[in-house]
């Protein structure tokens, strides 16, 4: 009798192995050390990621690190650790997930990472140029040929480099440049795009995401045209009738070999809910140091206006220049309280005359700190 209990035993213990595994039979687990849940970094930041296991170093065969669904780091020898550079606005999740020399897994919970000025309830999907994870390609159809150029020194949008296509030939009849994205989907949820762009002369564009998941691809289109007096263009509303994590989101040229300026692409999922759990109370937002911020409107006519903080009472120096370094405007040139300030310009100089169209410089200078930044003028 004891025999064929033992037995029993052993067969319940080895299909319980086989269901479970070995984590849940031996008690491994591996959590998020760093960063912490809810923690908070500006945009552009280098974010390190890191766990640890409660099993020795030498039982590990791998911790993988998972962010937004993406993996970005397989690590197979301590420390287990990972960077992801130059991160975009947004909501970001992430997780470790640990396999052992038994090749047994386990994941820990997963955290979420504020970046940048996004709103709460709302997921940032993509990025500005040259600050996301996800990198930007171009697809060519119907024999076009064109190239994509990644501007560092664009100024459609604030500490942003620009994208340029440039379309060399066109091609056959049906020819169309796509540039492209992934951006993952969720079914039932709604989608707004945003985007900056400037082109040669009028012309329309397709947004476009497409998604392979199923039998047959499944396109979510939109044309929007494209003018050259705009250079905001959103909310552009998308329904998702498909849950694909490997969407391609593109925007599509046709129409003619004019270039198209784009910059500060978003997508943004609206019926993204924010999980509460564990996210530490964030503190009031306290000015550290002297900062400028990007004009807004930027492009603009005929005014626009121009933030900057300050951390102490203090003088500062807020001046215009061109492109050739002469002096403008002096807009501010006096001893300032602490806090946020909005300076409005006018387009006019010294002499109150009015400046032609093209490129300014606006400087901050304080005793300690330097800052500028460019926008653009159109009449």
């Amino acid at each position: 009798m004891n025999s064929q209990v033992k037995i029993l035993f052993s067969f319940f213990l080895f299909i319980f192995l086989a269901l479970f595994g070995h984590e849940n039979a031996y008690g491994i687990s591996v959590k998020m050390t760093q960063p912490r849940n809810g923690a908070r970094f500006e945009r552009c930041a280098d974010i390190v990621l890191k766990a640890e296991a409660d099993i020795p170093d030498a039982q590990i065969k791998r911790i993988i690190f998972n962010w937004n669904l993406n993996t970005v780091k397989s690590v197979r020898t301590a420390p287990w650790e990972s960077t992801i550079e130059d991160v975009a606005d947004g909501i970001y999740e992430v997780y470790a997930k640990l396999t052992d020399t038994n090749n047994q897994s386990t994941t820990s919970d997963t955290i979420q990472v504020f970046v940048g000025s996004i709103l709460n309830g709302e997921m940032l999907k993509n990025g500005e140029f040259g600050c996301g994870i996800a990198p930007w390609t171009l697809s060519l159809a119907e024999g076009a040929s064109a190239q994509l150029l990644i501007d560092p020194e664009g100024y459609l949008s604030d500490e942003s480099s620009m994208a340029v296509i440039e379309i060399e030939n066109p091609g056959t009849a049906n020819w169309h440049v796509m540039m492209v994205q992934s951006c993952p989907l969720d079914s039932g949820h709604t989608y707004e795009v945003y985007f900056s762009a400037s082109v040669e002369k009028a012309k329309n564009i397709g947004v476009d995401f497409q998604s392979t998941s199923g039998t047959y691809p499944v396109h979510f289109w939109q044309t929007v045209e494209l003018t050259e007096d705009t250079f905001e263009y959103g909310p552009i509303e998308f329904f998702s009738t498909v849950t694909d994590h490997t969407t391609q989101f593109k925007l599509a040229l046709s129409e003619d070999n004019t270039s198209v300026f784009f910059d500060a692409i978003q997508v943004i999922d609206k019926n993204w809910v924010k999980n509460t759990t564990d996210v530490d109370e964030q503190p009031p937002i306290v000015v550290r140091s002297y900062g400028l911020l990007q004009n807004d409107p930027n492009p603009f006519n005929p005014q626009t206006d121009i933030k900057f903080v300050a951390p102490r009472n203090g003088w500062v120096n807020l001046s215009i220049y061109n492109v050739k370094g002469q002096l403008i405007k002096t807009l501010v040139n006096a001893v300032t309280s602490e806090g946020s300030h909005t300076i409005r310009w006018d387009g006019m100089d010294d002499d109150y005359l009015p400046v032609p169209s093209g490129v300014y410089i606006y400087r901050l200078a304080t005793e300690s700190f330097t800052s500028s930044k460019r926008m653009l003028l159109i009449k």
